[in-house]
């Protein structure tokens, strides 16, 4: 794959995962990928990855990423995001910053960079 092809890739997966089509979002992520966050522990597969984004549509269904900006070079794309949407009627934003490394066209580990909101951390963590 090309680094324009590992570019489309992942700009297609994340127009699908503002649409919430996660179905499609998750075409684009190897069944092996690991997860990585900044304090947490990585997380194995796509099945583990799921229920987390079904998650951010029952706190806000109206979920959204929009694409800031597309880097990438050699097996490495990096997209600049902003993510939002509406919990509990007040509308909230927060910038992320995901890191993906591509194999065969699927991404094989990624690495996701952001700061929730607080009142968005509370909701995830079941507060």
């Amino acid at each position: 794959m090309t680094i324009e092809d590992n570019k489309r890739i992942i700009r297609e997966a994340i127009e699908a995962e503002s649409a919430h089509d996660f179905d499609r979002t998750f075409e684009a992520i190897d069944d092996a990928c690991v997860f990585y966050q900044a304090g947490a522990e990585p997380i194995t597969g796509s099945a583990q990855a799921r229920p987390l984004l079904d998650g951010m549509l029952v706190v806000m269904p109206d979920f959204h990423r929009e694409i800031q900006e597309l880097v990438a070079e050699g097996d490495m794309v990096v997209a600049r995001t902003k993510i939002g949407g509406t919990l509990s009627g007040q509308a909230v934003a927060w910038d992320n910053c995901n890191l993906y490394r591509m194999r065969d066209g699927k991404c094989v580990e990624m690495w996701i960079f952001h700061v929730l909101p607080p009142e968005i951390a509370a909701v995830l963590a079941g507060g």
